[in-house]
């Protein structure tokens, strides 16, 4: 029986991200590897964890660093999301002052790879395409309270 996947075990695994290496497929491998010997219920607590951790900096404070603070200026959602990739790419204590200090949201700092750890475990675990619906919307203006 699967044991649930705790936060401790969430930021453990996004330890092993391999910086060493330039491809970003190599960087994230030993997260995969680590995940996909887990159970399926597993697969989907990182999924859900990570999308909770995106959601939570989905705000117009922590989007002022490529808006200037200005609501008419064009967000890329894309880049939004990659950069709070970013910030969860590096850890917990960063995560933990980005989501406390939104001033200091890096704008330079992307990680899209993260968005497919989970999907890449899933598949090479059961063989199969993950359909996957996160427990958190985290697009780019999904958390409104943090848009308000």
């Amino acid at each position: 029986e699967a044991g649930m996947l705790k936060e401790s075990d969430f930021w453990n695994l996004i330890q092993q991200l391999d910086w060493s290496k330039s491809d970003n497929d190599q960087i994230i491998e030993p997260v995969i590897d680590a995940i996909s010997m887990m159970h399926v219920a597993n697969i989907y607590q990182f999924q859900d964890i990570l999308s909770e951790k995106l959601w939570q900096l989905d705000t117009r404070s922590h989007a002022a660093v490529f808006t200037g603070g200005a609501d008419d200026t064009f967000l890329s959602s894309d880049d939004f999301l990659y950069a709070r990739c970013g910030v969860v790419a590096n850890g917990k204590e960063n995560y933990e002052h980005i989501l406390d200090n939104p001033k200091e949201m890096p704008s330079d700092i992307t990680f899209s790879p993260l968005l497919r750890i989970a999907k890449k475990a899933y598949q090479r675990k059961t063989g199969k395409k993950m359909t996957i619906v996160p427990a958190f919307n985290y697009e780019t203006y999904s958390n409104k309270q943090g848009w308000q």
